[in-house]
């Protein structure tokens, strides 16, 4: 199901509330073909056809869902605008901010499924059905156990694309790697 056949639109969240301290930098303001990952990423969730988006953090100049626990990881901060979403949200796609290369093909795969889902070995990027977790969720693995979602096989040529950037070295061979390629 596409999410303009929905009557309730999805709720898009880009995850941004982390320390970025292995990174040493806010990897949200991290330069991405010129343009800060952020919005980058808020980009991808508009591709996938979400028009409700916000970041789950500091707000960057975007809507945002204030973490009441900064700082805790991302399952508190899922579980917390989950807690949040407008009961006219169908559901929630959340995007972690350090995944520049994933495929907006796997955003609009996930918000297919309406019970929620995730990849098999990534609990991000996830879609979550409108529904309040058990409260002392902790971890992203824990809420997918929680509200039942579905796991499904993350398709080879998706692997590479999968990866989260936290380190600088890390950032830079990703750099290196999409100049030569482009």
């Amino acid at each position: 199901m596409s999410a303009c056949n929905r009557a309730k639109p999805i709720t898009g969240v880009v995850l941004a509330g982390g320390k970025s301290s292995r990174m040493g930098t806010d990897k949200a303001a991290l330069s991405w073909h010129g343009r800060p990952l952020l919005d980058h990423m808020m980009d991808k969730l508009k591709e996938a056809g979400i028009e409700s988006r916000w970041v789950s953090g500091n707000s960057h100049n975007y809507p945002c869902f204030n973490d009441p626990t900064p700082f805790a990881g991302p399952g508190r901060a899922i579980a917390s605008v989950l807690r949040r979403l407008p009961d006219d949200s169908y559901g929630l796609l959340a995007v972690p901010v350090d995944m520049p290369l994933l495929p907006v093909a796997a955003l609009r795969r996930l918000i297919e499924y309406p019970s929620g889902a995730f990849f098999s070995g990534q609990p991000l990027p996830a879609f979550f059905p409108n529904h309040t977790p058990a409260p002392d969720l902790d971890s992203v693995y824990k809420i997918h156990a929680d509200l039942d979602t579905r796991e499904l096989e993350l398709p080879d040529e998706w692997q590479f694309y999968m990866q989260n950037i936290n380190t600088p070295e890390q950032w830079e061979r990703l750099i290196k790697l999409t100049m030569e390629v482009t």
